[in-house]
């Protein structure tokens, strides 16, 4: 084995050699610029273009902003001098109250997992013991239920490793 190994680094060394050039290999030299001397000087100086003034840009002040739609005020020197007054209306958004009541389900064996999906291919995000109580979120029938538990964790668990709390 010793001789297969030795004997490939010597074959890829001599092809690297004869690839690279051989014996007959010479380095490229590089030149360095060479500039000729002007024949004359410059006499007259090179003259720069003058930068011009930009033109003036005309400054707009807004009077006043409101919130709501209403008719424009004619504009006067006290709305200039005075900051503009917002009104911000917040109105309130209804509280829509449960359609169905909630499914508060207790753990049976000892101990479960809590996943964060519906398989044991996800992770365990929680453990819960016999008796704890959970809250169905949901249910599709296919054996698994998404849950969250007292303390707010949200994951999934089989649906026969729970039963209807009393």
């Amino acid at each position: 084995m010793w001789r297969f190994i030795v004997c490939s680094f010597a074959f890829l060394g001599w092809g690297f050699y004869e690839l690279s050039g051989g014996s007959d290999f010479a380095p490229e030299t590089q030149q360095a610029a060479i500039f000729a001397p002007l024949s004359k000087p410059i006499s007259q100086p090179v003259e720069l273009a003058k930068a011009k003034p930009a033109p003036a840009i005309p400054q707009v002040v807004l009077a006043s902003v409101t919130t709501r739609a209403e008719p424009l005020e004619p504009l006067n020197a006290a709305a200039l001098i005075e900051p503009a007054k917002l009104e911000t209306v917040v109105e309130p958004t209804p509280v829509v109250a449960a359609s169905q009541p909630l499914d508060i389900r207790t753990v049976n064996p000892n101990r479960v997992n809590v996943r964060g999906g519906p398989s044991t291919n996800f992770d365990v995000v929680a453990k819960l013991r016999k008796n704890d109580a959970v809250t169905i979120l949901s249910d599709d029938g296919a054996g698994w239920v998404e849950i969250e538990t007292i303390d707010g964790q949200v994951g999934w668990m089989a649906d026969f490793l729970l039963v209807a709390s009393n």
